[in-house]
């Protein structure tokens, strides 16, 4: 859903984020445009299948409070807060444009360049918490001895 949301984020006059062909131009840089869209496109839902395990295993029981519905999208929105400050202080300037003066944080992008990844990772994480959502009664909320 969020690769689907970074299309359509002119709509609200924000950048396009295409995350697929900026991976494929990264991972498959001498292929034609649809296979660095394809390829790009493989590893970013690779990684979005990794973050996943790594929020479901080792992030969602971390967080102390309660796992209710409401605490579980939370959760999302924290993880995703996270991915996209460690987007736009990482990975945007150091891998995705390492040629460019893109300043710190991203700044020198503009801001609304960095309101559409905070967009993006917040409905990626509140789709993440509300679909991984075990509640603390049914059982299957994973918890460590507090």
């Amino acid at each position: 859903m969020a690769t689907v949301i970074g299309y359509w984020m002119p709509g609200i006059g924000l950048p396009q984020l295409d995350w697929n062909r900026i991976n494929g131009s990264i991972y498959t840089p001498n292929v034609s445009p649809d296979l660095q869209f394809l390829s790009g496109g493989l590893f970013h839902y690779l990684d979005g299948i990794v973050f996943t395990v790594v929020f479901v295993v080792a992030v969602h029981p971390l967080l102390r409070w309660r796992s209710t519905t409401f605490g579980n999208a939370l959760k999302g929105l924290l993880f995703g807060t996270v991915l996209a400050t460690i987007s736009c202080a990482f990975m945007i300037p150091r891998v995705y444009f390492p040629a460019a003066d893109v300043g710190f944080f991203s700044l020198n992008l503009g801001w609304q360049l960095l309101l559409a990844v905070f967009i993006w990772h917040w409905v990626y994480g509140l789709h993440l918490g509300m679909i991984y959502n075990p509640s603390d009664t049914d059982g299957r909320a994973i918890t460590r001895n507090r």
